[in-house]
């Protein structure tokens, strides 16, 4: 508690300037699960970008599937007592999220403090939820409270330590803590260097050490691994990755090591005295051969003895590795050896029982040997104090082995939760007597995972199975007897458990909502929740106002429309797959939607002048929320003018026999809803007034010769009052020749005789029926057409094939504006020379050749106008030997031609 004062050693704080400091580090650990958390206080707990420090060693990580949000994440994590952080990551590649809620490893101080931020993990996310403590057994010093200044610092702790400070609800204190990288000895009663963790990294850049990879375990986000050794690196006590291979032998030290790989559990992988070495964190059967222990390398890379002996130059045997369970792993007479602590299938091949390894490392039968009975006979006369022992040893002679007929019982099939079963070996024999046999049971294949059973019994005709999981076993058992050996096969399947069902969950969303209408509403049963399936939904009206029908679906969305105001409760069932339903109701509100009185429009005031005597008046332009169901159009009751009204029903309003005078009309309009409202417009009917007509003889224009005349065209002109008198003259001396007019009192006529160039000037005059008038001037330009260059085409590229009579190359397609006076035909000086033009062909429109011999042709036509301009183009002819030609034969028919007839053939 705080009075002003210092004690022990702790100078005072107020609360608030604790927190304000808190706040600022980062060093403040509360529990964010509490409903009075504050903003700061989430704040401080929320580490973008940073993972925590103890990577996949900070504690035990769960992956919650369901949650989607880093809000919902933490909220799960808040639901469970024994989860004290939160890692969320997001892939945006894929659009995936990942929650993991971490169960902190209290015995490593520090590990679920956040780390340093990188921008490789900024989508990360980690969270402090609840303030862990962690054991002073592990990596924290004793807690020594009041004993260090947070603020100062001389803090009063001991070498690697810092000053923390412990935030609970009700109270703050400070203690001494080893620093990150440290942790407490209880012996020692100091802080000491903790053996180094694995490094987190990114796979995609180099952020390990030396001799070290980055690993990515396959159960977490590809974009996070750690850092551990490559092949033929372990670490040591300082975290440092160094080589397996020795190097501190003088042997090693002259020559270079050469590195040789081997497959672990494999025969005569590795050389003599050598064995399979697999790191620790490899996940790979591949290793590499070293030495023995008690070996070193020469300088012939071969294991040589480190202690030198002249006693015995004898090669020692090294047993080879085998897999248990699998056939053919060890040699004749062997057997795959595991001992009883091993965790492991990988053991090493020894001799079977009875059986003894020679000087040529072979296991022979030493049981039944003629030897065995002359060292008996020897031990029994020695034992009888007999004056001479004679000891005489024969060849050892191998005895045949009988086949035994052996049964494992017949297959056995169990249903989890039952893992346990019990199978029993039976020998098949004619001999009634009892002989005793050796059992051995081992196992051939087995399911998939970390759990695969235990086995009770492996020597002995019953072996009892515990803890098995799904999936298929297969045993074999192996009975051996005096001269006598059999096996047989029993498999074991293990089912999965029978599913218990759990009745389904109806949900809707939302519970309860407000409709106005003319919106409709959905209700939402496709969140309803089951252990397997919902296989059927039912949607059925409970209460509401009444209506011509009540609404049922069964659909998991229910859609409401045209529904009537008031207040609905619709209940949903829903059934899984087992037949087990549940039902939830939801409530909706329909209110009554608002409707607006309409708004008359109709139109702007409209002037018209006689003799115009009729108009349309538009109230279309009327508007309202549900629509316009009646129009009205009445004339005021004091206008004494007359005319004829048209469509008074309806949005417009056709008048016609108008007088001169103004008019008043009102427009009125009714909604369905009976409401009214209405629009006056004006029509002002004026006298006649005329206005002059205004020619139009089409403006200046310009033409070419050859001309055989003129054209002159008014008839574009208007009047209001319509146009009876038309006049067209030519102004004299101006350019051009004297021209003859057809008609000039026509709106359309043509001006004839020898036009020239030059500028011609025709004058037009219109009037209208009260003799106004209007003259405008036409102005016509006569020149010469230019000449254009004619435009040479010899055709398409042809390929043809032998024989043919005639080749036909068509220039025809030429053009000219003038036209083509002369075509010329020629043969390009690459092209074949053979082949005659027809009828002087090359110099017509169209090519005609004979006398053709396969090759390429190439001709080139060029064509003139009457002023000499020419142009060119080129076509070329490709002719081909006629196939079938070897195939073809020639006859010689001794008649007269004039007398041979189609039928002779």
């Amino acid at each position: 508690m705080c009075y002003g004062e210092r004690i022990n050693r702790t100078p005072c704080y107020t609360v608030v300037s604790l927190t304000i400091y808190l706040l600022l580090s980062g060093v403040l650990s509360v529990d964010i699960c509490r409903k009075d958390t504050s903003t700061e206080e989430l704040t401080s707990a929320l580490h973008q970008g940073a993972l925590p420090v103890g990577g996949f060693q900070a504690g035990n990580f769960s992956k919650d599937t369901k949650a989607t949000k880093l809000s919902t994440c933490i909220l799960s994590c808040c639901n469970q007592d024994n989860c004290d952080a939160v890692f969320f990551f997001h892939n945006p590649k894929i659009d995936s999220v990942t929650c993991y809620l971490i169960q902190c490893n209290k015995t490593y101080s520090g590990s679920c403090d956040p780390g340093p931020k990188d921008a490789a993990t900024n989508k990360t996310y980690f969270v402090n939820v609840r303030d862990v403590v962690y054991s002073q057994g592990g990596s924290t010093p004793a807690q020594r409270e009041g004993s260090c200044n947070i603020l100062s610092k001389k803090s009063g702790c001991e070498e690697h330590e810092e000053c923390r400070l412990k935030a609970t609800i009700s109270s703050y204190h400070t203690e001494c803590v080893c620093i990150k990288g440290y942790k407490f000895d209880e012996d020692q009663k100091i802080c000491v260097q903790e053996k180094k963790t694995n490094k987190i990294c990114d796979p995609s850049k180099s952020e390990c050490g030396d001799h070290e990879e980055c690993y990515v375990p396959s159960n977490l986000s590809p974009h996070l691994g750690i850092c551990v050794c490559n092949k033929g690196y372990e670490k040591n006590d300082k975290g440092v990755c160094t080589s397996v291979i020795p190097t501190s032998s003088p042997v090693h030290n002259h020559h270079k090591f050469k590195v040789r790989h081997c497959e672990y559990g494999l025969h005569r992988q590795c050389d003599h005295h050598q064995e399979c070495y697999i790191p620790k964190h490899s996940h790979s059967r591949t290793g590499i051969c070293r030495c023995e222990k008690g070996y070193q390398f020469d300088s012939d890379n071969k294991c040589v003895s480190i202690v030198t002996t002249t006693e015995s130059n004898v090669e020692s045997y090294k047993s080879n590795h085998c897999e248990y369970g699998l056939r053919n792993q060890c040699d004749a007479n062997e057997e795959c050896f595991i001992p009883e602590t091993s965790h492991s299938r990988t053991g090493i091949c020894v001799c079977n029982h009875g059986y003894e390894r020679n000087e040529n490392y072979t296991c022979v039968d030493v049981s039944f040997g003629l030897g065995d009975l002359d060292i008996t006979a020897s031990k029994r006369n020695k034992s009888t104090n007999s004056p001479t022992t004679t000891t005489t040893t024969a060849p050892t002679t191998t005895i045949k082995v009988i086949p035994l007929t052996v049964s494992a019982g017949k297959d056995k099939v169990i249903q989890l939760p039952i893992n346990e079963v019990t199978l029993n070996a039976y020998v098949i024999s004619k001999d009634e007597e009892e002989k005793k046999f050796d059992y051995e049971w081992s196992i051939t294949s087995m399911p998939d995972g970390g759990e695969i059973g235990t086995m009770v019994g492996k020597n002995t005709d019953t072996l009892k199975l515990s803890k098995l999981i799904e999936g298929l076993y297969t045993f074999t058992i192996h009975v051996r007897g005096p001269h006598q050996s059999g096996e047989a096969f029993v498999n074991v399947t293990v089912l999965k458990a029978a599913r218990q069902n759990t009745p389904p969950v109806a949900v809707i969303k939302p519970m309860n909502q407000e409709v106005k209408l003319p919106n409709s509403a959905i209700l939402d049963g496709s969140d309803s929740k089951d252990d397997d399936k919902i296989v059927k939904y039912h949607w059925e009206e409970k209460s509401g106002p009444l209506q011509g029908q009540q609404l049922q679906d069964d659909t998991a969305m229910l859609t409401l429309k045209d529904l009537a105001p008031g207040v609905y409760m619709f209940e949903l069932t829903v059934t899984d797959s087992d037949g087990a339903s549940n039902s939830t109701v939801a409530n909706v509100t329909v209110i009554k939607e608002t409707d607006y009185p309409p708004k008359a429009n109709a139109g702007s005031d409209v002037i018209i002048h006689l003799p115009q005597n009729s108009v349309i008046l538009n109230g279309n332009l009327s508007t309202d929320d549900k629509g316009i169901s009646e129009y009205e159009w009445i004339k005021a009751a004091d206008d004494k003018l007359t005319a004829d009204m048209t469509g008074v029903r309806t949005e417009f309003l056709h008048l016609s026999n108008l007088q001169e005078g103004d008019y008043t009309f009102t427009l009125k309009v009714t909604d369905a809803a009976k409401q009214t409202s209405s629009a006056e417009v004006h029509v002002f009917v004026k006298p006649d007034v005329n206005h002059p007509p205004k020619a139009d003889a089409g403006g200046t224009k310009t033409i070419y010769l050859p001309l055989d005349g003129i054209v002159l065209d008014a008839s574009n002109s208007t009047d209001d009052k319509g146009i009876t008198q038309y006049n067209w003259e030519q102004i004299p001396g101006v350019g051009g020749s004297k021209l003859d007019i057809k008609d000039p009192k026509a709106a359309v006529t043509k001006a004839t005789g020898e036009v020239k160039v030059g500028k011609y000037i025709f004058v037009l005059t219109v009037k209208d029926v009260e003799g106004t008038s209007s003259v405008i001037n036409h102005v016509v330009n006569v020149m010469e057409h230019p000449n254009s260059k004619p435009v040479a085409n010899a055709g398409e590229d042809q390929i043809l094939m032998l024989p043919i009579d005639i080749v036909k190359l068509d220039g025809s397609k030429s053009s000219d504006d003038k036209g083509i006076v002369k075509y010329s035909w020629t043969r390009d000086p690459t092209s074949l020379a053979a082949g005659d033009p027809l009828n002087g062909s090359d110099h017509k429109a169209v090519l005609q050749l004979v006398n053709m011999v396969s090759g390429r042709y190439t001709f080139k036509l060029t064509v003139l106008d009457a002023e000499g301009l020419s142009s060119s183009d080129s076509a070329s002819v490709l002719i081909r030997d006629d196939p079938h030609q070897e195939d073809m034969i020639e006859l010689d028919i001794d008649t007269d031609i004039r007398q041979f007839t189609e039928k002779d053939k």
